[in-house]
């Protein structure tokens, strides 16, 4: 009997080992948990910090977007103009040039092209004349 009283007493030790082991793991385990909960609420703020610089840095572009949208719109409309006003200008300088026979010397005039356009010439080299050249001829003939 004393031999069985022996084994539980040890049998009770091992038991109560355990149980210190188990109570050991459980907070090793809350322990983990808890860091673990700590780890995922630090990444997610890290990704809701990042997300709202990115939504940020996102909205401050979409603005310089439309921004420079309207200047470019700005810009074609300028753009237009000049160019209407230099093909006003081109056409009332052709006017003349062919209602005066202004030839300057035979370099520049105007001629007629296939689809009966009628263009500034460069005769002496070939080719279409600036606007830049013509006006040159113009005030220089006027001021002979």
């Amino acid at each position: 009997m004393v031999f069985l009283q022996d084994e539980k007493n040890k049998l009770c030790r091992g038991i109560e080992l355990l149980n210190q082991e188990k109570d050991k793991l459980q907070s090793d385990i809350e322990f983990l948990n808890e860091d673990k909960a700590e780890f995922i609420r630090s990444a997610i703020q890290e990704v809701n910090d990042s997300n709202y610089e990115r939504e940020k840095t996102i909205a401050e572009n979409e603005k310089m977007l439309i921004e420079l949208k309207e200047m470019n719109q700005t810009l074609v409309a300028k753009e237009r103009v000049c160019t209407e006003e230099l093909q006003e200008a081109r056409q009332e300088l052709i006017k003349v040039m062919v209602s005066k026979k202004v030839t300057g010397d035979g370099k520049i005039g105007v001629k007629t092209v296939r689809n009966g356009e009628q263009v500034l010439w460069n005769f002496r080299e070939g080719r279409r004349a600036s606007l830049k050249e013509v006006i040159r001829l113009q005030f220089n003939h006027t001021n002979k």
